[in-house]
């Protein structure tokens, strides 16, 4: 039925006062209720932790704040409205629980119509907020608060350093005090503090002890807890024989040393820092090199690293001193401590990146402050908190470090390897410049003589060499004018850029020494002085002895474009209508980063790719972002913050960073800047003799060190045009020893090693934010530690991190040990001495042996704050060694076995039940579940089951669950099923097991470190009875005999139209040539990237910009291939069906195995590519690792490809068939040989080599020229193909036409043959069905040994620890 209930508000107006009524008209609301039903709200004895937590957190905050004062119970109740506590809430009918749309509260903080705005007299309340009230009365409108508060309870919430003082008396907040533990009567409890804690408390709450639990019960529960992982059956029948303390001592210290230990107990710690390994939302971007904290942090439980140390490294690994080096692995294990802090959510597309800042740096702090302190800092982010003494204060100063850390991909190599080689290559650099000058004084001559000679076609006019290009050939009076107009827009230009700086709202001069010194850099490869014109670089590979000269600026490669490097800016307002940068670079991008935002998804973040020659980068978007903060940030391709890996090589030089409305100008170094007499230039000979001068002037001021950005770029540019040899096999012998000495050197500096991390920017004290609003920026909160703890403030120049992290290990803090003990104690024994084991605060639990877990964290400190020392303890202790059930004695009291009479069992997580399945099944580990994928948008479906916790925040209690999900995934996951075949596969094939019963026995002690009993014997002996079908073999011959038949049958239906296919080529061939002569319409065939190569390696479509490496060049519109390649940046889109075109001309037609154009994963080592004569001279294939997806096509030689230009197409489709074109036309037929994915980001093309990451050499490296080459996403049809070759669409021999000119014979034969094969192709899918569900029955269903052991793995006994 319906009752309207008419909810007349104006019981709860203001002083009857129409303006000041909370509603100014009736309202009806309509509420479908059962006869005899109200609602009314979730009552406290009904409230779950997280209803609670939620109200605590999110409700009463808000209404403390802005209502209490005005509609209390105490003194102030308009509108006779009370909202302090649950019961007059309840009977005002403002909320309508279950039902927001309906309560006239959620109308009023929305400022509906008919509604007086609340709260009154205040600006409406945060989109946030008011969906969290949603929320809150959609889930039932749960309110703990059961009592009308006290005058002094309602008061306590007002006067902030009263209320923070009365709450520092929670016992979290008071000193930690080491008592001396009680005597304990019983002798075998008598033995360790810990016992002797606890069975005080026992005889306490009179409670009996259980006893000790039998061996293989206590091994079985130690290797659980230690390592994740069941004993073998030999340590059980081991410690059976010997159950003495010193057998239990040294099992307890061997799994502590174990690997294993490190991996089980470090999950935790990832637990608590809420370990990620990509940032969530659309697209679900991953947290580059995320995997490298995972293996720090078990490598640190494994040695165990004490827990301050740890702690330093966790916020400040980076910035420490001493930092801790593992020289085995050659790696800073401090510097990859922060990583944790870029594991944050992120969403895509951002728009308003100030929200989106407080959103990921919140759940930093959240994160931060719950895994050391084991508070809710968070909670104070609109207000001081309402329950703990954590002002909002508080939160800005941890708020405003974090923002002062910015995302950065961290070097994390050991100084050794950071700098290895460093000074040397300094040294032979210099030497290596002196002899060069040297040996190019000398050929002057020669580099003038070639110059003369050389077209110089598309030359920049800011190139040296341009002067040259535009006046050797004009009369002196046109020379002379021509030369006046150069120097006229050069001078222009200057004047333009001038005037423009002028007007800037942020400009930055990077060959300024006081500009590069307001900039953060992070990475080896960038140095503290701005690089003086003239540096170089020496190439690592290849023909040439030099990468380039350059002028003055900031360069990351001039020892090794290996090394890593980030260069940020302060922080910029942006302003006006465009920024851009001035660089120069390979594989390097740079950004405008808004509000720390480090991803580049939505359009609205460009990140674009620096070129190899200098020139202004426009970032574009810049005029969105207007009235936003931000900085500019530049770095190598490993070292972005979105991508996952990226280059090996990669570098930037820059110069200028601008931000206003008008467009700098690229200059260059044109002829006329260079110094000189120009006066001189009358006709080709004085110009000839003026770069000749020029010439011989920068080599002298190089070989000093003394020259100007001109003349360092005119000895480039002859460099590379090969006017000056730079060839390494051309050079005088000792200075050739300099170069190969150099590379030798060179090539031993390994890639770095990277993490996620953060790198100290501008220090940012966090302006308040009143009420959260962003929009309400109030005073800067200096950044600083806890007022509960003296407030110390960080006002140095960094970011404060140093600082914070003695902060949480010094005396004073009373949280930091507790915390950690408190946690180490909930993992060995299910529940925390302290059950809220995130939170210490008043929302958590107050401790059930408080003198235990004070004495526990005194000894930790003492003891050298050793991780292992206290688990050592804890399981070493008699109270961990108690059997599982309840005494008897016991019943009916401490159900929750809070006092630990018995050991509490429990089910284990969700990495320890997929650990032992695999443990079981295999007898070793082998890849452990910690080292799976930790997606945020694809987790583990098994271990999501069994409570894996989504990584949003400090998880220190994980949820254990029994729900019906677990048991279907046990029963019909792939992982069970696996395990139990090879389980039951190694058992039956043991040779020590001689009989039936021998193999159950085995069985039994494997999964559950105990015997089976006789009865559980008898019963899998008596199901021993199932036999495999004999069927099997006679199937498979019979499968054999059909497709060898079905194969002739294809065969001989191509003979039958072999002849009109050949007659039907011919005369479209002739209608095509006829075509031709009269021109057809040009067709776009919207590939998903082009490379034209006419001026650089770029994607003309697209993103897929290319990176030359080795002897490789883009030079007069062609990609110049000697012994180099191009290497392109990943897919944008996962490719299954694609297209690959290359028009390709040789040197000669003799080299074999070289690729033109080859789609691979990135690291080189699945392809599928257009290959040359890698098996038959002359003869194209398509390549593919170990020749997988490669066979003949049948084509026939390629007499051509080196003397004109030749357009090869494969096309591979999905069905598994790769068909070849050369031309336009077929070339030979189609193979099928199956196919793979190719995925997004995890993919590329690559261009002269047949595959891998770099040049490398051999038989893999194409020499020639490649003219243009274009990638789809689907598979060309045939006309398509012609069209991509002519231009043009053109007629193909189609299958209709085919059809269209058979005769009736020939028909009546193909009639034939393709009843026939479907009549095969339908029998032959039939018997592959049988012949798959025969072996599934003999693997699995069919053999009773799997079924035995599939049933061991879903049984409760498995995945409990007792």
């Amino acid at each position: 039925m319906i009752d309207e209930v008419g909810l007349k508000l104006e019981k709860h107006s203001h002083a009857g006062s129409n303006a000041d009524q909370l509603m100014r008209s009736s309202i009806i609301v309509a509420s479908f209720l059962l006869p005899g039903f109200s609602f009314v709200p979730v009552v406290a004895g009904e409230l779950s932790s997280e209803q609670v937590e939620f109200f605590e957190k999110k409700i009463r905050p808000v209404l403390a704040e802005n209502c209490y004062e005005c509609h209390n119970s105490i003194d102030k109740k308009k509108g006779d409205l009370a909202l302090d506590w649950r019961e007059p809430l309840a009977e005002s009918e403002i909320i309508v629980p279950g039902s927001p749309e309906e309560s006239p509260l959620i109308n009023a903080i929305r400022h509906d119509d008919d509604f007086e705005a609340m709260p009154s007299k205040q600006p409406k309340l945060a989109k946030l907020i008011i969906k969290n009230f949603e929320d809150w009365i959609r889930m039932g409108a749960p309110d703990p608060r059961a009592s009308k508060p006290t005058k002094e309870e309602l008061a306590s919430q007002v006067d902030w350093e009263e209320v923070r003082d009365k709450r520092a008396e929670w016992w979290s907040f008071r000193p930690v005090v080491k008592k001396a533990p009680p005597e304990a009567s019983a002798t075998e409890w008598n033995r360790t503090a810990i016992d002797r804690f606890i069975f005080a408390g026992l005889q306490d709450k009179e409670l009996e002890p259980q006893a000790m639990a039998g061996p293989s019960t206590l091994v079985r529960r130690l290797h659980l807890i230690l390592t994740g992982l069941p004993p073998r059956p030999a340590v059980v029948e081991a410690f059976v024989r010997d159950p003495s303390e010193e057998a239990y001592e040294k099992m307890v210290d061997d799994l502590m040393a174990s690997e294993a230990y490190g991996e089980r107990w470090g999950r935790y710690w990832l637990d608590w820092f809420r370990y990620a390994e990509s940032y969530g939302s659309e697209g679900d971007p991953n947290v580059p090199y995320a995997q490298q904290y995972r293996d720090y942090v078990i490598r640190a439980l494994n040695r165990d690293v004490p827990y301050d140390q740890l702690l330093r490294e966790a916020v400040a690994g980076d910035l420490l001193s001493n930092p801790r080096i593992n020289k085995e692995k050659g790696l800073n294990e401090s510097a990859i401590g922060p990583a944790h802090l870029r594991m944050v959510p992120h969403g895509f597309g951002v728009t308003d990146a100030y929200d989106e800042q407080i959103t990921f740096t919140d759940n930093a702090v959240d994160v931060l402050t719950k895994a050391t302190l084991g508070l809710t800092v968070s909670c104070a982010r609109c207000h001081n908190h309402k329950f703990d003494p954590v002002s909002q204060e508080d939160y800005y100063k941890f708020y405003g470090m974090l923002v002062s850390s910015r995302p950065a991909i961290v070097n994390v190599d050991s100084p050794r390897l950071r700098d290895l080689h460093k000074e040397e290559l300094r040294g032979l650099k210099d030497r290596i410049r002196a002899a060069l000058a040297d040996y190019w004084m000398g050929q002057v001559d020669g580099a003038i003589g070639k110059l003369g000679g050389d077209k110089l076609d598309k030359i920049s006019e800011t190139d040296p060499l341009a002067g040259w290009a535009r006046l050797r050939d004009r009369q002196p009076q046109d020379l002379e004018r021509e030369l006046a107009a150069m120097q006229k827009r050069h001078e222009e230009g200057l004047a333009h850029n001038n005037k423009v700086k002028e007007n800037a709202t942020f400009y930055a001069d990077l060959r300024e020494q006081t500009g590069y010194d307001q900039w953060f850099r992070s990475g080896n490869g960038l140095g503290d002085a701005v690089s003086p014109a003239g540096s170089f670089a020496v190439a690592p590979e290849g023909g040439r002895a030099l990468k380039g000269i350059y002028p003055a600026g900031v360069y990351s490669h001039l020892l090794s474009d290996k090394h890593s490097a980030t260069l940020s800016s302060v922080f910029h307002l942006a302003k006006g209508g465009r920024n851009s940068i001035r660089a120069m670079g390979e594989g390097s991008i740079a950004r405008f980063t808004m509000r720390s935002y480090p991803l580049m998804h939505g359009g609205l973040h460009p990140a674009p790719g620096l070129r190899p020659q200098a020139s202004w980068i426009n970032l574009n978007k810049y005029k969105y972002w207007n009235g936003e903060k931000g900085y500019y940030q530049i770095n190598t391709s490993a070292d972005s913050t979105f991508r996952n890996g990226g280059d090996t090589r990669s570098w930037f030089g820059v110069y200028e960073v601008y931000a206003g409305d008008e467009a700098m100008r690229e200059l260059g170094a044109p002829m006329v800047a260079l110094p000189g007499d120009m006066s001189s230039i009358r006709d080709r000979n004085s110009l000839e003799q003026f770069y000749r001068g020029s010439l011989a002037s920068a080599l002298t001021g190089w070989r000093n060190g003394k020259l100007g950005d001109a003349q360092a770029l005119l000895l480039n540019s002859m460099m590379n045009r090969g006017f000056l040899p730079g060839e390494v096999a051309g050079l005088p012998g000792e200075l050739k020893v300099l170069v190969e000495r150099y590379r030798k050197l060179e090539a031993e500096i390994r890639n770095p090693v990277r993490a996620p991390g953060v790198m100290d920017g501008e220090p940012w004290d966090q302006p308040l934010l009143n009420r959260g609003n962003y929009k309400k920026e109030m005073d800067p909160v200096e950044r600083g530690f806890l007022e509960v703890f003296g407030g110390r403030t960080y006002t140095g120049t960094g970011s404060g991190r140093l600082e914070l992290a003695e902060d949480l290990v010094r005396n004073d803090n009373t949280l930091t040990t507790r915390v950690i003990v408190n946690r180490l104690w909930h993992h060995t024994f299910g529940r925390g001495l302290v059950a809220s084991a995130d939170n210490l605060g008043r929302l958590g639990s107050e401790p059930s042996h408080p003198d235990l877990l004070d004495y526990l964290a005194t000894d930790f400190r003492e003891n050298g704050w050793s991780m292992k020392g206290i688990v050592r303890q804890l399981v070493m202790s008699r109270v961990f060694r108690s059997a599982s059930t309840v005494p008897a004695a016991n019943v009916g009291k401490d159900d929750v076995n809070v006092q630990l009479a018995y050991y509490t069992p429990r089910r284990l997580d969700a990495e320890a039940v997929l650990d032992t399945i695999r443990f079981v099944a295999a007898n070793e580990a082998g890849q452990r579940a910690v080292y799976t994928g930790q997606k945020r948008n694809g987790l583990n479906r098994f271990l999501s089951a069994f409570n894996y916790p989504v990584p949003t925040t400090t998880v220190g209690v994980r949820n254990m669950t029994n729900v019906p999900v677990q048991a279907l995934m046990l029963m019909n996951g792939d992982a069970t099923r696996q395990a139990a075949q090879q389980w039951s596969v190694r058992v039956k094939g043991d040779p020590a097991l001689k009989s039936d019963r021998e193999r159950i026995r085995s069985f039994f002690m494997q999964a559950y470190a105990r015997p089976a009993s006789e009865e559980e014997i008898r019963a899998c002996l008596d199901y021993l009875s199932g036999k495999a079908s004999d069927e099997l073999p006679r199937l498979i011959k019979e499968q054999e005999v059909m497709n060898r038949t079905l194969s002739v049958l294809k065969k001989d239906r191509k003979k039958v139209i072999a002849p009109v296919r050949a007659r039907l080529q011919a005369e479209v061939d002739l209608r095509n040539e006829e075509q031709k002569k009269k021109g057809e319409v040009k067709v776009d065939l919207k590939p998903l990237a082009r490379w034209d190569f006419d001026e650089n390696p770029r994607d003309a479509v697209g993103g897929m910009h290319g990176q030359v490496k080795g002897a490789a060049k883009v030079l007069d519109g062609a990609l110049f291939l000697r012994g180099g390649g191009v290497w392109t940046k990943p897919l944008p889109r996962d490719l299954r069906e694609f297209t690959l075109e290359v028009q390709v001309q040789l040197d000669n037609g003799s080299q074999a195995g070289g690729g033109a154009m080859t789609v691979q994963t990135t690291d080189g080592k699945v392809f599928d590519g257009i290959v040359y004569s890698e098996v038959s001279p002359r003869i194209w294939l398509t390549g593919s690792e170990g020749h997988k997806r490669t066979a003949p096509f049948g084509g026939e030689a390629d007499q051509e490809v080196d003397k004109r230009p030749v357009r090869m197409v494969m096309v591979y489709k999905a069905d598994g068939s790769t068909i070849a074109y050369r031309d336009g036309k077929p070339y030979g037929e189609a193979i099928n040989k199956g196919r793979i994915d190719y995925k997004k980001g995890r993919s590329q093309v690559v261009f002269g080599v047949r595959h891998g990451t770099g040049p490398g050499g051999g038989d893999r490296v194409l020499t020639g020229r490649i003219f243009e080459a274009r990638l789809y996403d689907r598979a060309l049809t045939p006309e398509e193909v012609a069209a991509a070759s002519s231009g043009m669409l053109l007629e193909v021999v189609t299958g209709e036409l085919l059809a269209k000119s058979i005769d009736a014979n020939q028909k009546a034969a193909l009639a034939q043959f393709d009843s026939r094969i479907a009549v095969l192709e339908k029998q032959l899918g039939s018997l592959d069905r049988d012949i798959a569900s025969r072996r599934e029955a003999l693997n699995a269903g069919g053999d009773p040994y799997f079924k035995i052991a599939h049933a061991l793995l879903n049984s409760k006994e498995l995945i409990y620890v007792y």
